[in-house]
C-alpha cells in the first residue's frame, strides 16, 4: 500500500496509540471506535501505531486484518484498541471483569471471554445498576474502579457478538470513581441455583490476579492496588444459573444492612 497521508493519536489512562490512514474518509470515522475516555491529542513516542487501509490493517508489522471491507477493518481495530490499551496502561491496572455501580459502590464480576460477565452486567443494569464496564475493570493505585463504559458485547445464539449501547438495554453508565464493595465469581451453569460462599481475602487476591493483563509485568503494582481492592470488598463465589434473578438476588442481599451471611441469599 501506498504512505498513509493522515493520522490519529490518543491517550487512554496513559497508554499512547496512533493509527495511520490511507484515506481522510477513514480518519473522520475513527473517533466513533476509541476506547471509553480517550483524548484525541499529539503526542510522542507511541507505544501502538497502526495502520489501516480500506484492504488492510496492520499493528506495527503485525497484520491483523487483511483483504477485508473498511467497516470489518473497523471492528477488528476496535477490539484490538482495548487489549492495547491494557497492556500498555500506565495510569491504572485492567482486569478482566465486569463492573456495576450499586448505591455508591462497585460491584466486580472477574472473568475472561466467554465466562458469561457481560449477560450478568447487562441484568444487573436492567435491574438498576449503573454500568461501567463489561470487560475491564479499570483500577487506580488506591483501589478505586473508573468507568471504561465501551458498548457491551452481546453474544447471539449463533455465538456472534453486537455492540449495544447500554442506553438500548434501558440502562445508563456511570461516571463516579467507585470503591470495589463486592467481587463476584458467579460462572454459569444450566439450570443451576446461586448459592455462594464467602472467600477470603486472599482468595479473592488470587482470583483477581488471575484476571489481571500486567500480572506477570507488574507484580508489585498488581499486588499493592488489588490488596486494597480486596480490602474494601466482599467476595462470593457460586455456580449460576439465569442471570436475570442471579443479578436481582444479588443486589437483594447488598441492600441488606448486615450483609454477613452470603449462603443464605
Amino acid at each position: 500500500m501506498g504512505a498513509p497521508e493522515d493520522r490519529l493519536t490518543f491517550v487512554s489512562h496513559g497508554a499512547r496509540i496512533g493509527i495511520r490512514v490511507s484515506h481522510r474518509a477513514i480518519l473522520h470515522r475513527l473517533p466513533a471506535i476509541l476506547p471509553p475516555g480517550a483524548a484525541i491529542t499529539s503526542v510522542e513516542p507511541l507505544d501502538i501505531v497502526y495502520t489501516l487501509s480500506p484492504g488492510d490493517l496492520y499493528r506495527g508489522s503485525v497484520s491483523l486484518s487483511s483483504r477485508s471491507t473498511i467497516d470489518e477493518a473497523l471492528r477488528v481495530l476496535e477490539s484490538d484498541l482495548h487489549f492495547q490499551v491494557a497492556q500498555h496502561a500506565r495510569t491504572a491496572l485492567f482486569v478482566h471483569a465486569g463492573v456495576v455501580g450499586w448505591k455508591g459502590g462497585a460491584i466486580l464480576i472477574p472473568g475472561r471471554s466467554l465466562s458469561g460477565k457481560t449477560s450478568l452486567v447487562a441484568a444487573l443494569v436492567r435491574a438498576g445498576a449503573a454500568y461501567y464496564s463489561d470487560e475491564y475493570a479499570v483500577i487506580d493505585r488506591q483501589g478505586c474502579v473508573h468507568p471504561y463504559a465501551k458498548p457491551l458485547s452481546i453474544r447471539d445464539e449463533n455465538g456472534g457478538a453486537a455492540r449495544v449501547p447500554v442506553a438500548e438495554i434501558g440502562g445508563r453508565a456511570g461516571a463516579e470513581t467507585l470503591r470495589p464493595v463486592a467481587i463476584v465469581l458467579a460462572n454459569y451453569r444450566l439450570g443451576a441455583r446461586w448459592r455462594p460462599r464467602a472467600l477470603t481475602q486472599g482468595q479473592a487476591l488470587l482470583a483477581l490476579i488471575d484476571n489481571t493483563v500486567l500480572a506477570q509485568e507488574q507484580p508489585e503494582l498488581t499486588m499493592e492496588t488489588l490488596t486494597r481492592v480486596v480490602s474494601s470488598a466482599t467476595a462470593l463465589q457460586g455456580l449460576r444459573g439465569e442471570s436475570g434473578p442471579t443479578a436481582r438476588q444479588l443486589l437483594r442481599w447488598l441492600d441488606r444492612d448486615s450483609p454477613s451471611q452470603p449462603n443464605t441469599l
